[in-house]
């Protein structure tokens, strides 16, 4: 895409290098269209090993900002979404939803945001990953571990047995002498 290059002569003007980065992914975010048909996202990049995507969502939800495409007559929603992916694992996080801010600068940081999550996240799910592998631990040395009171349960299913035997004995006895 020619036009996703930032010119020289926009480098030269005092503008903040946040401030261009901001408006190319602002811009990218608006315009962004898969190379092929059946493809909805592409890697645009790389930040400290996280690799930065945009990604085409279809919806049908009118609260986003959205694109329309016609197709005879068939009206196809579509929002594009930006995403950071960590190195290890393929943990995701859509910084805002996936929009970047309205305001060039604060668009500048979407990617850095998503990647400061992404790093809390992890440290969430190895936290609950070793809470979780302890309770397995514990529970499997309870499954392992055999029934103290096997013996007196055999004992009283044999009771109970028999008190039905007898309780089934008594009633058929009395409609014996019934009749």
């Amino acid at each position: 895409m020619e036009e996703d290059i930032i010119e020289e002569e926009e480098l030269k003007k005092p503008k903040d290098i946040a401030v261009l980065i901001g408006e190319y992914i602002i811009e990218l975010h608006k315009t962004w269209k898969p190379k092929t048909v059946g493809e909805t996202n592409e890697c645009i990049g790389e930040l400290y090993g996280f690799k930065l995507f945009i990604e085409r969502i279809t919806t049908s939800d009118s609260d986003v900002i959205m694109s329309r495409s016609y197709s005879g007559s068939n009206q196809v929603m579509f929002t594009n979404q930006l995403y950071s992916q960590h190195p290890e694992g393929g943990l995701k996080y859509k910084f805002n939803g996936g929009a970047p801010s309205r305001e060039a600068k604060l668009a500048s940081k979407n990617y850095l945001n998503g990647i400061e999550r992404c790093y809390n996240l992890l440290g969430q799910y190895t936290d609950e990953l070793g809470r979780l592998k302890l309770d397995v631990k514990t529970l499997s040395s309870l499954d392992d571990k055999p029934f103290g009171k096997e013996d007196e349960l055999t004992n009283l299913r044999a009771d109970s047995k028999r008190l039905e035997r007898e309780i089934d004995q008594k009633i058929r006895g009395e409609k014996v002498a019934v009749m």
